[in-house]
């Protein structure tokens, strides 16, 4: 699955702390630490961790240093698997997305686009093509939306998967050592943004939320 594939080539020449071989992939992982900008644009959404692949074979993990620390049980080699069998379902619901349903409505809506400015009278013409586009826009957006559904039901299913790996006692000591490092990362850190700096806060406590109910 190609992921982040900015942050990927952003490591490269550096050296990772830790690299791991699992079913013919590889897993370089590295102190977010270390790269300035990966460092500053994910912390201030409260993602202390994050994949990047440019092949879906190759895989750079970027992990803030206070947070591996915290949670260095959630990135071990057995957990790693977890997450790589999901980015694989990722690639296979996005690659079944765009050949079975995107190009094919693609096609079907330039070929009408077609018949409709050879057949159509000028006057109704541009009302065809507009309600044509309105049509697939509409098709795009509820597609897509079915699409995130799958993939978020693929991460739920992941997250039971560690769940019983860890054990569940395991697992929610983990989660608590996640939410008090943010709430400690952003009572200490100091956070800017724009328009309010309580607005970093607030997200960091929402991408907690999400990643219980994942």
């Amino acid at each position: 699955m190609k992921v982040n594939q900015k942050a990927y080539i952003a490591a490269d020449g550096a050296t990772p702390f830790e690299v791991q071989e699992i079913d013919g992939r590889t897993v370089e992982m590295f102190l977010m630490n270390d790269f300035e900008n990966i460092y500053n644009e994910f912390t201030s959404k409260a993602r202390f961790a994050v994949w990047s692949s440019l092949d879906g074979v190759s895989y750079r993990l970027f992990i803030e240093k206070g947070y591996y620390e915290k949670l260095k049980d959630l990135y071990g080699k057995n957990i790693n698997t977890i997450w790589l069998e999901f980015w694989d379902d990722c690639e296979r619901i996005s690659s079944k997305f765009t050949k079975v349903y995107i190009l094919p409505i693609t096609l079907l809506a330039i070929a009408l686009y077609f018949v409709g400015i050879t057949l159509i009278p000028e006057a109704g013409r541009n009302y065809f093509v507009i309600g044509i586009i309105i049509v697939f826009l509409i098709a795009l957006m509820i597609l897509n939306k079915m699409t995130k559904g799958k993939i978020a039901n693929k991460n739920v299913e992941s997250i039971e998967k560690i769940k019983k790996n860890l054990g569940n006692n395991k697992f929610e000591q983990l989660l608590e050592a996640q939410r008090s490092y943010t709430d400690e990362f952003f009572g200490y850190e100091e956070v800017k943004d724009e328009n309010d700096e309580e607005t970093v806060a607030d997200e960091a406590k929402e991408e907690i939320k999400t990643e219980e109910k994942k």
